[in-house]
């Protein structure tokens, strides 16, 4: 399969470039490894740099904290990002020791340059397995097309690869895009060997993000579209029980090198590693979350809107899981919702979606589908409609320098923002009020 695909792997420069092209070249280290993506990427320096987390330097004391008495770097964010960012990072790593550089500290611009093409390159495999996911599912070469740019390029998955490439997000979108795909060949011959490697797939996941943890349902549930489905599922899953203790191993295999870590700074393997921060069940911020200026997922991933007329239309035909869809796009609206920072710091829009992005696809594609089939007129104003939001989601992108808040980010900025072809609101971004916003849950 991947030997007549290679022509996707021209999509990696594609990209890569777009996200250097947007900064001053000089500068992709202090861009890219700083705030939360800086807490992802410590274990890489800790690691192979200096060999020890001891008293290791650091840009973002906010994000990475030292713990008496050795001065142990702790940060609350957990391996899985550095892990698929290493292959990169050690390539920019030889290339300094071939070049004779100094290797004493892992925040020189060819680092920077390592995460923005990891990022690009993990993109660029999640579209690559929706590809070939919605391939199975929809002839026409268009409908596929346009689902993935209108999920792609269409959503800000684009900033969390081009402008943030160091953040989660991005990595939990390629994984899940392959979780996806292997999910009705996984259902329809279950192993031992089958169930390990989903199980590892599904641990590495929830590594990256625990929230993640949700996407279960998918594999719980996939294809049930009536009661007697569900029942029917129900007994596949007890007959398939005596694999329960292979697919725990699988799991927990990722979780092991966190556990020693945490093991290694407070003398126990497990703990919640975001201290203060918290939910609260009870008073969730969901229509925050959805329209609000600050972050809401309407506004800076307008797509949204032909996602969940795609959801309904899905669910209305009992197609392409839509109910199943819906339902962890409710699920997730609440835990985001819930979350004591709902808007989730210097983001552009709702970044926890993101990674949700490769399920959104399939209701997408769907309604795609539905119009191509219609007459003229409609299936014209459905890719009009498509085209302009891609655009409207590609000047935000272009525009975002580092966060759409302040006193002075409201509806009146949020369209001069994007209605403006210089972009002129860059130049207001408050640096000190992102601080604050970001250390607000704790």
């Amino acid at each position: 399969m991947l030997k007549k695909n290679w022509i996707w792997s021209l999509l990696i420069p594609v990209f890569y470039i777009w996200g250097s092209v947007l900064i001053n070249n000089e500068n992709h280290h202090l861009r890219y490894i700083w705030t939360d993506a800086e807490g992802y990427y410590i274990y890489l320096p800790a690691l192979f740099v200096h060999g020890s987390f001891q008293q290791i330097p650091c840009r973002d004391s906010g994000t990475i904290h030292y713990l008496p008495p050795h001065n142990k770097v702790f940060t609350k964010f957990t391996y899985g990002t550095a892990f698929l960012e290493s292959p990169f990072f050690l390539m920019a790593h030889l290339s300094r020791q071939i070049q004779g550089l100094p290797l004493n500290l892992a925040y020189t611009e060819d680092y920077g340059v390592s995460i923005l093409l990891a990022a690009s390159f993990y993109f660029v495999l999640g579209i690559f397995f929706l590809f070939q996911t919605l391939k199975r599912h929809f002839e026409s070469q268009w409908v596929i097309y346009l689902a993935l740019a209108s999920l792609t390029i269409g959503s800000n998955a684009l900033y969390y690869t081009i402008r943030q490439p160091g953040y989660s997000h991005i990595y939990s979108f390629a994984l899940i895009s392959i979780f996806i795909y292997y999910t009705p060949i996984f259902l329809q011959n279950i192993t031992k060997r089958s169930t390990f490697w989903m199980s590892l797939l599904y641990g590495f996941i929830v590594l990256i993000r625990p929230t993640n943890a949700s996407i279960f349902l998918f594999l719980l549930l996939y294809d049930c579209y009536s009661m007697e489905n569900g029942f029917n599922r129900f007994r596949f899953w007890i007959q398939h029980l005596r694999y329960f203790w292979v697919a725990l191993l699988g799991i927990l295999i990722p979780m092991l090198p966190q556990m020693l870590y945490w093991q290694y700074l407070f003398g126990k393997p497990v703990m919640y590693s975001y201290e203060n921060a918290g939910f609260d069940w009870y008073h969730s911020k969901m229509y925050n979350v959805w329209f609000d200026v600050l972050n809401g997922l309407f506004p800076y991933t307008p797509m949204m809107g032909m996602v969940v007329l795609g959801i309904i239309l899905s669910i209305w035909h009992q197609k392409m899981n839509g109910w199943l869809i819906g339902m962890l796009f409710l699920l997730m609206s609440y835990v985001f919702g819930s979350w004591c920072m709902w808007w989730f710091g210097g983001a552009h829009g709702q970044r926890s979606f993101v990674e949700y992005m490769p399920f959104f696809s399939l209701p997408m594609a769907y309604l795609f589908d539905f119009l191509f089939k219609q007459k003229l007129w409609i299936k014209t104003m459905g890719i009009l409609t498509a085209l302009i939001l891609i655009f409207m989601n590609i000047k935000m992108t272009n525009a975002h320098e580092g966060g759409w808040f302040g006193d002075d980010w409201t509806w009146a900025a949020y369209w001069r923002t994007l209605l403006d072809k210089n972009n002129g609101y860059l130049d207001s971004f408050n640096f000190d009020f992102y601080e604050y916003q970001n250390d607000e849950c704790t």
